[in-house]
């Protein structure tokens, strides 16, 4: 493992790291969406065996974003994978939407606060005129 972290760290002196994971975790993103449904026997074995989505994560990254670097594309691939199980894991825990929702309750409050400000305003300046 370290062999592995030392040659990343290696290579990233050596490419721009940065943008390398960029249109890595781009083409990662991109996977997740807009593609035609596949056939049903396809979405059997990818969903009996995950290895085989992430296998085949790897390769698009590969090819997409890592400029065919085979150790980039694996270190993108796997923080992809962390980031995923990460979201799945907090939206288990309904943490997403809680968040959400309070994020939804604060606008909310605060166009009332808008709305009231603006509704004095409008009496006062009838007083006024």
């Amino acid at each position: 493992m370290a062999t592995i972290l030392k040659e990343i760290i290696k290579k990233a002196y050596s490419k721009k790291l940065l943008l390398v994971m960029i249109t890595s975790l781009a083409t990662a993103i991109g996977s997740m969406s807009g593609f035609p449904v596949p056939p049903q026997t396809f979405i059997d074995l990818t969903q009996k065996y995950e290895i085989i989505q992430w296998a085949l994560m790897y390769i698009l990254i590969l090819q997409g974003g890592s400029g065919f670097d085979m150790i980039f594309a694996a270190f993108a691939t796997f923080l992809v994978f962390v980031l995923y199980k990460t979201v799945i894991y907090f939206e288990k825990k309904n943490s997403v939407k809680n968040i959400i929702q309070k994020v939804d309750d604060i606008v909310e409050d605060v166009k009332g606060i808008g709305e009231s400000v603006v509704n004095k305003a409008r009496e006062f300046v009838k007083n006024v005129v």
